[in-house]
């Protein structure tokens, strides 16, 4: 009988064990600060929201492609960020869109403390003057948070809304530099 129960205990742990290992893939690109140095080097420039911190660099290493490169960041929400997005969007002298392109983060969740690497590439059409990157992401707020530290919650509504920024300037020599 003995026997038999460390016979089932190891079939259970090795099953409980397999949809872990297959997970883990999907995650790779997303780490826990202290996996990689903080702030990242090599990236010199930085903006931050409610949710989402991103350190970048613009190269123009490939002939006619803005590279937007970078890492962002849930530095302190316990709630996570989804559906990370960026646009990045190569804008004339009169303020008119001339070229985009779109990239998405490769997790779809971020927890607190975790980051993701982003690459957005651009085909240029030689009439940029500026490039603006716009960021997106789903949130889910507790709205009613207060009540729950009140007293007794009755209702628990969950909100959850698409929170967007623009960085005008993006790959400025003196905007939006890290310190």
């Amino acid at each position: 009988m003995r026997r038999e129960w460390r016979t089932w205990l190891g079939i259970g742990m090795l099953l409980l064990s397999a949809p872990v290992g297959c997970g883990t893939d999907a995650m790779r690109s997303s780490s826990m600060i202290g996996a990689e140095p903080y702030p990242p080097p090599g990236l010199p420039h930085r903006v931050a929201s409610s949710h989402v911190e991103l350190y970048w660099k613009c190269d123009q290493g490939e002939p006619g492609i803005m590279r937007v490169q970078g890492m962002a960041r849930n530095p302190w929400s316990p709630q996570e960020v989804r559906s990370l997005e960026f646009d990045l969007f190569g804008v004339d002298r009169d303020d008119r869109v001339v070229s985009g392109a779109h990239a998405a983060a490769p997790n779809y969740q971020l927890g607190t403390n975790q980051t993701t690497r982003f690459d957005v590439a651009l085909r240029l059409t030689g009439r940029e003057a500026r490039y603006d990157l716009v960021y997106r992401y789903r949130f889910q707020e507790l709205e009613e948070m207060a009540a729950l530290l009140a007293g007794p919650p009755t209702r628990l509504q969950l909100a959850q809304s698409t929170v967007q920024f623009m960085v005008r300037g993006a790959c400025s020599d003196s905007q939006h530099l890290a310190r």
